[in-house]
């Protein structure tokens, strides 16, 4: 009964009262709908800005929590020997000028993926100097250098002197203007060579072959172009090496070109060091800026007495810091330099690190005057900013160093510093 009196009712209702009725319901409900959809969005929107608070903007209000890497192996201090540098004499809040024509010339390595890093102590194993097994050295390769310059080398003696602690055996040739200069050395750790064209060009010609390049060629170009130098080289020294690396350098207008041959794989450190500590043969040159053939060279050789693993042993593993944690220790002034002397320091601009332009993973070594004693090496992030421009066009980098790895003590060590660090 109530279902029928009520579709009476409703059949007896104007037309227009139920056409109003049914907008009126329709905007209701697209309202109804607004007010969901807004709720909703509201909602992703206040739960984004959480997420991008937690992953950006809270990370760089943190401050490093030190508390954590008061176990770390190495302290500051320790460090700070590293670039031969203490508490009285020098500050370690510093950098190191490179002047390239542009960046590419930097040589950036690239940063490995990894969770932890090496740590090495470098000592050579010592050996007796043996003048029998030095003649056989330098009389092979006078043989066969006599044969590729067409040159006589005169009479030669073997002397033996001592450079601090290290003894050595040297032989040296022709030290006469316009001729050849023939030099060698055998130290208790490793044998050295090096042969350079004493005349006004200083360009070496093997088999009448000029060692020579042009300057504005790439790397791949400049391989091509000396391969024949290159095989004659791996003949008179009797090796052969898979391969090469090259290593720009511009000081004010000259500029200066190393080319390494060796075995990437010989050691680890092949991979970080700009020199490789395998043996290694070594065409440099070096000529003005504004010369575009490279004409003046250098040929090197080094040779090592053991194997490099043998030299270069493994302390520790440590765990790497990211390049944020190092960031932080960069725009705190906690880093590391080249310079020991006050002087130097002076003349340094205070620059900031901050919106660098390049980092990458260097090992550095301890520097050590007595080279029987143990030498630590620790692995860096290298950061560099450009800071201006040479009078000659080259672009000129600032480079300073922050450890790879977790180092306690640096709020202590530099608190001591502060007096040292007027000096920047």
């Amino acid at each position: 009964m109530r279902s029928e009196k009520l579709n009476e009712i409703l059949n007896q209702l104007d037309d227009d009262i139920v056409e109003e009725f049914v907008k009126k319901s329709e905007v209701l409900e697209k309202q109804s709908k607004r007010r969901k959809l807004l709720s909703r969005v509201t909602a992703f929107a206040a739960c984004l800005c959480l997420i991008i608070s937690a992953v950006v903007v809270a990370p760089l209000l943190r401050e490093l929590d030190f508390s954590n890497w008061e176990n770390a192996q190495y302290s500051a201090e320790d460090i700070a020997k590293i670039f031969n540098t203490s508490n009285y004499d020098s500050t370690t809040n510093a950098y190191l000028k490179k002047g390239v024509p542009n960046s590419k010339y930097l040589n950036i390595s690239i940063i490995p993926n990894n969770k932890y890093l090496d740590t090495y102590i470098y000592q050579e194993p010592k050996h007796q100097l043996s003048e029998a097994d030095f003649r056989l050295f330098v009389e092979s390769l006078l043989t066969n250098f006599s044969v590729a310059l067409n040159h006589e080398f005169s009479q030669y003696f073997i002397e033996e002197s001592q450079y601090e602690t290290n003894k050595r055996l040297t032989a040296v040739y022709d030290l006469n203007q316009n001729s050849y200069v023939f030099f060698a050395q055998q130290y208790q750790y490793d044998y050295y060579f090096t042969i350079h064209n004493n005349s006004n060009n200083g360009t070496i010609y093997l088999d009448g072959e000029a060692v020579q390049i042009e300057q504005g060629f790439s790397d791949n170009e400049i391989i091509a172009s000396i391969e024949g130098i290159k095989n004659k080289l791996f003949d008179i020294f009797g090796v052969s090496f898979k391969d090469f690396k090259i290593v720009h350098r511009y000081l004010l207008d000259t500029a200066m070109v190393d080319i390494y041959f060796y075995d990437k794989d010989a050691h680890p450190l092949n991979l970080t060091q700009e020199k490789p500590v395998s043996d290694s043969i070594c065409i440099s040159f070096k000529n003005a800026l504004s010369d575009n053939l490279l004409s003046q060279s250098i040929i090197c050789y080094y040779k090592n007495r053991t194997l490099p693993t043998a030299s270069y042993d493994v302390v520790s593993k440590q765990r790497m810091i990211s390049i944020k944690e190092a960031e932080k220790l960069l725009y705190k002034g906690y880093v590391f330099g080249g310079h020991s002397c006050k002087l130097c320091m002076a003349e340094q601009d205070k620059i900031s690190f901050e919106g660098y332009d390049f980092v990458d993973l260097e090992y550095v070594f301890e520097y050590v005057i007595d080279p029987t004693q143990a030498s630590y090496g620790i692995p860096f992030y290298a950061f560099y900013k450009q800071i201006g421009t040479a009078e000659n066009g080259n672009l000129i980098y600032a480079k300073t160093y922050v450890p790879a790895i977790k180092v306690r003590g640096y709020e202590e060590y530099f608190e001591s510093q502060i007096q040292n660090h007027t000096a920047n």
